[in-house]
């Protein structure tokens, strides 16, 4: 796919976006949907990778953003940011899970991973973020500290952690010098032993067995609850870049939760709080439609014009036409298909004009024209109406 997205910065504006991108400024790309806005995305971001947020509008769009980037960036972690509770209550399980993969995402971010992170309105706008309190608010063991074990234990009861005879996130156990603590932020339990008032050692377990997997030299606790804070940031004030796709609906997405209930209005940022937060870094509007964004400072707007390709439905003189024209007017043609034997019914198919175009295993959504870049994408499902599903990806931080 990386052809695909080199071609595509054969597109004047969006070359020109993707400069902008890896300098920080504030702007506009309108006239895209679907996989076109998608695709022209992965094309600035691969010129110029850098931990990137992009809010969207739910979670089914999340997945067409995840099915296609996983396509066209496949050497790119990809993660999406959950949702928490948006009403304080007392967290369960799927509570507490939830909060280590955002605090596993919120670390990652804050270490300037290349990586993307998708995130719903809800799960962006929540406030449970201080780059103070995350840098400085945490248990820190390491190898040789002077350390007491009652004044670990201590700690770990002071950070919510439970005190049990087996560990789970969120709980620790001790026996003798021993203390074996399941961190909210890792995925794996630790043991940490003690010789005297002496860290002797800090070893990962595996998470069913208890063996134990790797010595570490220290080891960073994280608190299992949300720290009382009135200077709370949103999360996109760890990623160097934002990307706010269909920001209108983002906003009443945020407005619609506000009026909702007066407890989540005020655990949660509005969208001109969001827009003034991320100010600072890359920050992109996409739309499909040109139109007024709420509190944004547009330095720059760039109209970028792609259609999307017929949909053959198996009829081959049709599609073969279509090929005639697009090769006619010097396309360049990138046909996409899920396997290699539907690569190869379509490579007979086209044998007259195999040469000319490019046949690759993979899928997006839909496929598209990019008459600025002479770039014309064909999956099988525009030759056929339909293609072998992709598979579902889980998310995990």
């Amino acid at each position: 796919m990386q052809d695909i997205l080199q071609t595509l910065l054969n597109d004047e504006n969006i070359s020109d976006a993707a400069n902008f991108f890896s300098r920080k400024k504030e702007f506009l790309i309108y006239g895209l949907s679907g996989s076109q806005k998608i695709s022209a995305f992965a094309a600035i971001f691969s010129k110029n990778p850098q931990p990137t947020i992009i809010v969207t509008e739910n979670r089914e769009k999340i997945f067409d953003w995840q099915n296609d980037l996983s396509q066209l960036l496949p050497e790119t972690e990809i993660l999406e940011l959950p949702e928490l509770d948006l009403i304080k209550i007392q967290a369960d399980i799927t509570g507490l899970e939830r909060r280590a993969q955002r605090l596993k995402i919120f670390t990652k971010l804050l270490r300037g991973e290349n990586l993307i992170v998708l995130a719903t309105p809800a799960a962006v706008a929540k406030k449970d973020f201080s780059r103070k309190n995350f840098l400085n608010h945490n248990i820190k063991i390491e190898v040789n500290q002077n350390l007491n074990r009652d004044d670990l234990i201590k700690n770990l009861t002071d950070f919510d952690y439970e005190r049990a005879d087996d560990v789970s996130p969120g709980k620790f156990s001790v026996r003798g010098g021993i203390v074996d603590i399941f961190p909210i932020n890792w995925n794996n339990p630790f043991r940490v032993e003690f010789f005297d008032d002496t860290v002797e050692s800090i070893r990962k377990l595996d998470a069913e067995t208890l063996r134990s997997k790797k010595n570490f030299k220290y080891l960073v606790v994280l608190p299992v609850t949300e720290i009382e804070n009135k200077n709370f940031e949103p999360v996109t004030t760890c990623a160097d870049a934002v990307i706010f796709d269909e920001p209108a609906r983002i906003k009443d997405t945020l407005d619609a939760l506000a009026k909702e209930d007066a407890e989540i209005k005020k655990n949660i940022f509005t969208f001109d709080q969001l827009i003034k937060f991320s100010r600072g870094r890359s920050l992109i509007y996409l739309q499909l439609m040109l139109k007024k964004i709420s509190s944004a400072e547009l330095e720059k707007i760039f109209a970028v014009n792609a259609v999307n390709v017929a949909s053959f439905q198996g009829q081959e003189d049709f599609f073969i036409s279509e090929i005639e024209n697009l090769l006619e007017v010097g396309r360049k043609i990138f046909i996409l298909a899920t396997t290699d034997k539907k690569l190869a019914e379509i490579k007979i198919l086209l044998k007259d004009f195999a040469e000319k175009i490019i046949f690759e295993v993979g899928s997006l959504s839909d496929g598209f024209i990019f008459p600025a870049a002479n770039l014309a994408v064909i999956t099988e499902k525009n030759i056929f109406g339909s293609q072998n599903a992709r598979r579902k990806i889980k998310f995990t931080g």
